[in-house]
């Protein structure tokens, strides 16, 4: 405790400002934290239709190819 309120007053006001401060800090990590998952989840899903789309032309080549060699 100190003697002089005005010294604690002080100290207290000085102590909110750097939690406020860290508060900002934390607040602005936590933006760019769910902006980069954001952004991680649409590559992943772009990557997903990229697959799915070879995926279909590959198929579609399979039964071309299938169509005009057939097995005899």
């Amino acid at each position: 405790m100190y003697r002089d309120p005005n010294e604690e007053i002080i100290r207290l006001q000085g102590e909110i400002a750097a939690l406020q401060e860290k508060l900002l800090r934390l607040r602005s990590s936590r933006r760019i934290l769910m902006h980069l998952l954001t952004v991680q989840s649409q590559e992943k899903q772009w990557r997903i239709q990229r697959l799915e789309h070879e995926n279909r032309l590959l198929r579609t080549r399979l039964r071309q190819y299938h169509a005009q060699h057939p097995s005899g």
